[in-house]
């Protein structure tokens, strides 16, 4: 069971007080609001017309699960998802990420930088799933939408960028604008937001293996492959690199791969939650 969460002071105005550890983290489960991006870059994609396949998700909710130390261990760990199960729905744009858990690093851990600030981070590699209407690619216009619903029948493109770099840093000396509690997505799951100023960042890097789309229907509460033609290729702007990543990717593991510096042109999204 995860503990409560850490009770903030509020000051008569209502404003909420800096805790009274600044560096605590409590273990729990908690909602992250997330809003448009800070940025979004789709340089590594090389056709206008094929950036929309780099979206940065906005107006969503995702849950982080701080849990406690396991066994002997003096690491706590971070699991990142959905507020909820989709209830066999399709959303339109990025999917919420699915990060197992993995260890919630100390302060030392960051960039000399930055330590005065970011107190906890986080780093792993998911693959990375944007869902397109079939027409996005026809257009050289890409407005923003909401979070939108496919219906029973309709075509889509599943769009696919493998071993995408999350990183997440928590600045636990800095109090959210709001600790109080928050919906999630549904009025059934009611979950505190999480008290801390919070980054995330996305970013592609190449991997040696290209990100690409393939065409599917919704059925039910799947979705189902339109043809045999297999996957579409997106088109890179740095294929060069990629090929490198390739040849390297036989001599070196997963992890050495995701904790490279970004180089060349890349794909990136950053959300603050705070």
């Amino acid at each position: 069971m995860f503990s409560e969460v850490e009770t903030t002071a509020q000051t008569a105005s209502g404003d909420l007080t800096t805790p009274r550890d600044m560096d605590s983290i409590s273990p729990g489960q908690y909602s992250l609001p997330i809003s448009l991006s800070q940025s979004r870059d789709a340089s590594c994609l090389a056709f206008m017309n094929e950036s929309i396949a780099w979206q940065c998700a906005s107006n969503t909710m995702l849950q982080l699960s701080i849990l406690p130390p396991p066994g002997n261990s003096n690491s706590m760990y971070v699991k990142l998802s959905a507020t909820t199960s989709n209830n066999g729905k399709f959303y339109y744009g990025h999917q919420a990420p699915d990060v197992q858990p993995i260890p919630l690093n100390p302060r030392n851990s960051v960039a000399p930088s930055e330590a005065e600030t970011i107190t906890h981070s986080f780093r792993t590699t998911y693959d990375r799933v944007v869902l397109l209407k079939e027409k996005d690619f026809t257009s050289w216009v890409h407005p923003v939408e909401t979070r939108s619903v496919f219906q029973e029948g309709d075509t889509l493109w599943r769009c696919v960028f493998d071993q995408t770099t999350i990183d997440g840093y928590i600045y636990a000396n800095r109090t959210a604008v709001s600790g109080r509690p928050t919906n999630a997505t549904t009025t059934a799951q009611k979950l505190p937001k999480i008290p801390h100023m919070l980054k995330l960042v996305e970013q592609r890097m190449p991997s040696g293996k290209g990100p690409y789309c393939e065409k599917m229907k919704v059925k039910g509460d799947s979705l189902f492959a339109v043809s045999d033609t297999g996957k579409t290729m997106l088109n890179l702007a740095d294929p060069a690199a990629e090929a490198g990543a390739s040849d390297i990717g036989g001599r070196k593991s997963a992890k050495f791969r995701a904790r490279q510096q970004p180089t060349g042109k890349f794909c990136r999204c950053q959300w603050t939650v705070q």
